[in-house]
């Protein structure tokens, strides 16, 4: 394996390739959309305004030629050793991201068709696909994850191993399912829901450095690369907005990297706020919505249904303290984790 200043130049020209693509994608693929009509209307602000969406799909495109980049420069320049298996690895969680992100694009055009034909007059329409289907359509393009070369055992602190058999499997879906349609459920804010996704691959990326998983640990840094470029681009006020392929990408990709590196119980530490509103908004049979009211550029709320309702209630009344709030949340959480690991107690 190459090592040293040699490496470290790799590395830096590798990662620069992979910044400059991805920074230049989102800005053409913006201009395209808005092109196409491929907008979310901002109710946010005091006045509306329509903002490129479905960039996520970008996202995932970027992720996939950035590892296939990565595994073509190693072949001739030897930095991470693959094994044999860790290819079948790299090929699951390439296929269940992008698998993800592509059902979320066409969530993303069918929104803007059908609020195109609403601004049009036609009656017989609807704002893309409702939550109950997305979840229900959303489970078979996460069947990719069968592809990794699946373990049958969970293990729980406290509890132990506990051996599962062929449900693992089924359970592995059901996870990347879950993680996709969760953070899709908590957002509607510049920044607020970029914000926690960059943060919790930080996290992730922590935890296979310290468990020395070198392969999932570059997996999970070029991702976070990408997600912290989008997130620069996400920040109030938007100039663009990642849609339901950035969602289901970002939750399916970090279900996978988690279920791949057998950090389950992590993985859920980390994605806590996007699993206590999954709950919230399941406890509302799915007809909440993190949004709310505003007036002279601040939020308000009489009831609190919701993650972002309680925190406007507490006084981050501003998407910019919205953001900076959850992003903080996700740091603490972060942070346990990482002492937890270190004291031996995960």
């Amino acid at each position: 394996m190459m090592a040293g200043i040699e490496a470290l130049v790799v590395y830096f020209v590798y990662f620069l390739i992979v910044g400059i693509g991805t920074y230049f994608g989102i800005h053409y693929s913006a201009e395209y959309f808005r092109r196409f009509g491929i907008v979310r209307t901002d109710g946010n602000k005091e006045k509306e305004r329509k903002v490129p969406s479905g960039v996520g799909i970008v996202l995932a495109l970027s992720f996939v030629f950035s590892v296939i980049l990565f595994v073509l420069v190693n072949r001739f320049v030897p930095l991470v050793e693959i094994k044999g298996l860790e290819i079948l690895t790299i090929l699951s969680i390439l296929l269940t991201s992008l698998s993800v992100a592509v059902f979320g694009f066409i969530d993303d055009i069918g929104v803007s068709n059908r609020k195109r034909k609403a601004e049009a007059g036609h009656e017989d329409y609807h704002v893309g696909i409702s939550q109950k289907s997305t979840a229900l359509l959303s489970f078979l393009f996460c069947t990719p994850i069968l592809f990794l070369p699946l373990y049958t055992y969970l293990d729980i602190p406290l509890v132990g191993r506990m051996h599962l058999g062929m449900i693992f499997p089924l359970l592995a879906v059901v996870g990347v399912w879950c993680a996709s349609n969760g953070v899709n459920l908590l957002g509607g804010y510049d920044g607020l829901n970029s914000g926690i996704v960059t943060v919790m691959y930080l996290g992730l990326m922590f935890v296979f450095y310290i468990l020395g998983n070198h392969l999932l640990m570059l997996l999970t840094v070029i991702a976070f690369l990408i997600l912290i470029i989008f997130h620069q681009e996400n920040l109030y006020p938007s100039k663009v907005i990642g849609g339901d392929s950035y969602t289901f990408f970002a939750g399916g990709l970090f279900a996978s990297l988690v279920i791949a590196g057998k950090v389950e119980f992590i993985g859920f530490l980390l994605f806590l706020p996007f699993a206590v509103e999954s709950v919230l908004h399941a406890l509302k049979g799915f007809k909440v919505s993190c949004l709310a009211p505003h007036r002279d550029g601040k939020f308000y709320v009489e009831k609190v249904e919701t993650l972002p309702h309680l925190f406007i209630k507490l006084g981050a009344n501003t998407e910019k303290q919205l953001a900076l709030s959850f992003m903080l949340v996700e740091m603490v959480i972060v942070v346990v984790v990482y002492f937890l690991m270190v004291g031996g107690r995960l």
